[in-house]
């Protein structure tokens, strides 16, 4: 049976009790300030109102306290008015407010003596330094969203904040057949949250998905890069989106847009021909049409914003071909979404939304799922393919806010994220009857030198499930000196696979054309993984005069287990009946995190900035998969495509018909290298294993420079502890033969290391904290935002960043190769010295005479680091049934070319009634640069054979009609 969790009157009794402490509400955006009177002494009592039409209960109301400040949270973005009245005084009005998604907006206020009666009205720019929060963050509302030439997807917009990086080049939705994620400072993107309107979103595995989500959707986005807060889990970028509201007008647009291969240009080059790269990925069509409306149900009550989306991309990937025409390969995109979001103010104080947002996607030809080769040019478009059915993507939520009273704000939240989805086994007809001829003469072929992969699409039909749901409740206590936020945090996730087994239950293995060995499959499998997570936090904001100090801490409570099965024998395997089991221990974790923020002259205007925060590393149900003993993970045994010897790797003298048929028969698969494999758990826990963490630190200094431009100087450093390490602890490194031989790349004298055959197969995996291994960070940025006179927005910034490894804590002698980047241990078998790095970012929009509006992003990337792994031909080993694969040259020494892409945006509107009707150019890639993103790094005939590049050029069409 499942393990005991809380049951859901456990949970809505803690709820329950954290609704009665006193606390901060998870606030959206706030406005705070400080009231004085024009000698400069505090004003208390003095009644602040913020009035938008962004609010359906249009007005949230605060009062000064004995220090003269107040604070109201909760606020969603749009354009604010404030106004202070105090019996005695004169009533201020300030106009020209722009909140943003996440924003502590600072606004002082100073009222003169005089009549109620008479009010005073000032405007200006709105404030850009943020003397409340340490963190960094870029904030992009929808008018810049729409004026700049982004991908439509607002995970992929985040990539002009500086310090994150992209996983892949997204050039107008390019990408959105398999979704690109966001990276920060040395982090995984499994280190991200995504949240809408607050609410966490990820799904199943624990990964921020949000690239199938309705752009149409999207009101503004936040993406917060450091100092997060203990309300949210991951110390990667923090992406949350606000979705749009209905209003008291029938409202909305339409977008059409799209492109074809002819919109495009050419970047193959000469050198990429040369390098084996025959076409270059490019584009054949794409079109997207997304209507959205918005409209009241009942006028300052219930509201209603919904959206529809179809979007179909066809691609040709760098270097897809038919082996058997050379014609080139294509692969097809469909992406739909039906998406609402419901906003009802129930009474005066208490209001509750519901989102959801439901996607519809399939893949005809893609090689995202070959053998993880990920659509490389090697991969046969006519066999190694594959259609995968439509997936089931929804996500939503539902939310209930309560402001009390004016202090006092309550939340609570339902939200869920389902990700079902099919990856079938190539094409239609290509997996045989299992046990007949054909399965065993049609299994996959991978080479391991040239990389070319033909004969099968995966090496198995899989189901995956994946439902997470979560349940987040907060209460917020202002005081104006205080926001004190409590919460509770309840996560529960599902990660089901099912795979029936591919043609042989194996992939053949060659070397430049030679069998080498076969990576056996441990089909039929079905594993399934669960996980419930617990994170009550507190936290509060304190102003002391010119400081204030963010200070809080979040407890991460993770227990997952993995389900019972029983499954039938395959080829490889037995019949397996597993039982349920909890093999990771229940991990308990503090995470303090604490800003200090200065304001240097006390007017709002220069700020010191400085956090230390801890981050418990983001676990998730698929991090048991590693302990199912029922597994997917291939066992590689040597295949010569001869009879073996039994039990060795050695040739027999007996001459059968079946040698060198090219199918790999029972008798010509060598013995295994994992005694456990396919039916016990491959790794266990130590007892005493520990929750991976790191801590952060930052300082920085913001500085207004002019009326809607500020500055900012910052330096970050992050270390990771309690990394996990996974050792055999059946072998030491005394258990390896050294074989001195050659390193092909430098001819420079190299001894690798072979296993003694005495420890073959001996597999006892424990998984256990290192003091040893670690992952550290640091970087020196510059960045600069503006709100330029005339509506223009200006964001930009440059980092110098390094990140260095540490991974010399195995019993694995070739692992130690390159171990430890810092430079310290193991150098004697591979020197490594890793070099700073920079890049630069650059979004501008800006409006020109006649309604043109422009807008050019900017992205300079440093490559990727680049690596030659030779495979060890096998005549120079001792022990040929345990291979060996070693790095040959040393990390930081070789990058891929630098990726520069400026993309520009161009449109005009035109207005007719209600009508506003913008016809829209967008070019990507301007300066049409082939930078190769990927290439082969196995040493052989293949070595540097690129395997994508950024495309070409291209020029889309669109029209945004409002109304």
């Amino acid at each position: 049976m499942r393990f005991p969790v809380l049951r859901v009157g456990h949970l809505a009794g803690l709820a329950l009790v954290l609704m009665l402490l006193p606390r901060a509400a998870a606030a959206q955006s706030a406005i705070a300030g400080l009231v004085t009177d024009s000698s400069g002494a505090v004003l208390p009592g003095v009644t602040v109102e913020a009035s938008s039409p962004a609010l359906i209960e249009k007005v949230r109301t605060a009062v000064t306290n004995a220090e003269g400040r107040y604070s109201i949270i909760d606020l969603r973005p749009g354009a604010y008015v404030m106004t202070f009245t105090l019996a005695g005084f004169s009533t201020l009005r300030r106009e020209g407010l722009d909140l943003g998604a996440n924003v502590d907006l600072p606004v002082n206020a100073e009222l003169r003596v005089g009549a109620v009666e008479e009010t005073l009205t000032v405007s200006g720019a709105t404030p850009v330094v943020d003397v409340q929060q340490a963190s960094q963050r870029a904030v992009l509302t929808r008018e810049v969203l729409d004026a700049l030439p982004t991908a439509r997807t607002f995970l992929d917009a985040g990539a002009i904040a500086v310090g994150v990086k992209m996983t892949a080049p997204d050039l107008g939705g390019t990408a959105l057949g398999q979704g690109a994620y966001l990276t920060v400072r040395g982090k995984s993107s499994g280190d991200d949250s995504v949240e809408i309107d607050g609410i966490d979103m990820r799904i199943a595995n624990g990964v921020s998905q949000s690239g199938y989500n309705n752009f149409a959707m999207v009101q503004d986005v936040s993406y917060q890069t450091s100092a997060i807060a203990a309300d949210s889990p991951g110390g990667g970028v923090r992406i949350n989106m606000i979705p749009r509201d209905g209003g008291n007008t029938f409202h909305g647009d339409f977008y059409l847009g799209g492109t074809r291969h002819s919109f495009q240009g050419n970047n193959i080059t000469d050198d990429l021909i040369a390098r084996g790269l025959p076409t270059a990925d490019s584009l054949q069509k794409m079109l997207e049409a997304t209507p959205a409306f918005g409209l009241p149900i009942v006028r300052n009550r219930l509201w209603f914003f919904g959206s529809g989306k179809y979007f179909d991309y066809v691609a040709h990937p760098a270097g897809a071909h038919y082996f058997a025409t050379n014609e080139p390969g294509y692969t097809e995109n469909m992406l739909n979404n039906l998406s609402g979001r419901l906003t009802w103010q129930a009474t005066p104080r208490n209001k509750i939304a519901a989102f959801m947002d439901k996607a519809f996607k399939t893949q005809r030809k893609t090689a995202v799922f070959t053998l993880g080769a990920n659509t490389t040019p090697t991969v046969d478009w006519g066999s190694a393919v594959s259609d995968n059915d439509p997936g089931n993507f929804q996500l939503g939520y539902l939310k209930w806010t309560s402001t009390a009273t004016n202090k006092l704000l309550i939340e609570a939240g339902l939200g869920f994220n389902i990700f079902h989805t099919v990856y079938n086994n190539g094409l239609a007809g290509q997996l045989q009857p299992r046990g007949s001829a054909a399965w065993f003469a049609s299994a996959p072929h991978q080479d391991l030198i040239t990389g070319t992969i033909s004969g099968g699409g995966c090496p198995s039909p899989i189901t995956a499930r994946q439902p997470a749901h979560v349940f987040s409740s907060a209460v917020s206590y202002v005081t104006g000196s205080h926001t004190v936020k409590a919460g509770l945090q309840y996560r529960t996730s599902r990660y089901v696979t099912i795979g029936s087994g591919t043609n042989g239950d194996l992939v053949q293995q060659y070397r430049s054309g030679v069998p080498s060995s076969v990576s056996a499959q441990p089909s039929p499998y079905a594993s399934g993984q669960f996980a419930d997570e617990w994170a009550p936090y507190i936290m509060d904001v304190w102003n002391i005069r010119r400081l204030t100090v963010s200070a809080g801490v979040r407890f991460d409570e993770f227990y997952a287990g993995t389900e019972a099965q029983n499954l039938g024998a395959g080829r490889f395997v037995p019949a397996r009946s597993v039982s349920e089991l909890h093999p990771l221990p229940r991990f308990f974790d503090a995470a303090p995190r604490i800003g200090v923020v200065y304001d240097l002259f006390g007017n709002a205007k220069t700020a010191l900035k400085f956090s230390v925060s801890k981050y418990s590393t983001q676990l998730s149900a698929l991090s048991v998969l590693g302990f199912n003993p029922i597994s997917s993970t291939g066992d590689t045994r040597t295949w010569l495509d001869c009879n073996l010897v039994p039990g060795t790797s050695t040739c027999s003298s007996t001459i059968l018909p079946t040698n060198g048929d090219n199918i790999a028969q029972d008798n010509e698969i060598g013995p295994s290298n994992n005694p456990l494999f396919g039916s016990a758990v491959a790794a266990v826990p130590d007892p005493n294993l520990k929750r991976e963490y790191a801590w952060d630190w930052s300082a920085s200094a913001q500085h207004e420079l002019a009326p809607g431009v500020s500055v900012l100087v910052g330096w970050y450093t992050t270390r990771s502890y309690n990394t996990q390490a996974t050792i055999n602890s059946a072998v030491t490194l005394s258990s390896y033969l050294s074989i001195p031989t050659v390193n092909p790349v430098s001819g420079q004298p190299v001894t690798i290391f072979n296993l003694d055959p005495a420890f073959q197969g001996k597999v006892a995996n424990i998984v256990r904290n290192s003091d040893i291994n670690h992952r550290d960070y640091m970087a020196y940025e510059a960045s600069m935002q503006a709100r330029l006179k005339g509506g223009g927005t200006l964001l930009g910034g440059w980092a110098l960043e390094r990140t260095r490894t540490v991974t010399c804590d195995t019993t694995n002698a070739n692992a130690l190769f390159y171990c430890d980047q810092t430079g310290n241990l193991s150098q004697s078998i591979g020197t490594v010295s890793i070099p700073w790095r920079n890049e630069f970012k650059l979004a501008a929009t800006y409006p020109l005479p006649w309604s043109i509006q422009t807008g050019l992003s900017l992205l300079s990337y440093p490559g990727l680091p680049l690596t030659v792994n030779w495979a060890v031909p096998l005549a120079t080993l001792i022990n040929k049934s345990a291979t060996v694969t070693i790095p040959v040259i040393a990390p930081g020494t070789s990058y891929l070319e630098r990726w520069n892409q400026l993309d520009v945006h161009v449109t005009r509107e035109m207005k007719t009634g209600r009508l506003a009707i913008r016809p829209t150019l967008e070019v990507f890639n301007l300066l049409n640069t082939s930078v190769v993103l990927g290439q082969n790094m196995t040493f052989g005939s293949a070595l540097g054979r690129p395997t994508s590049t950024l495309q070409g050029r291209l020029m889309k069409l669109s029209a945004m009609i409002k109304f």
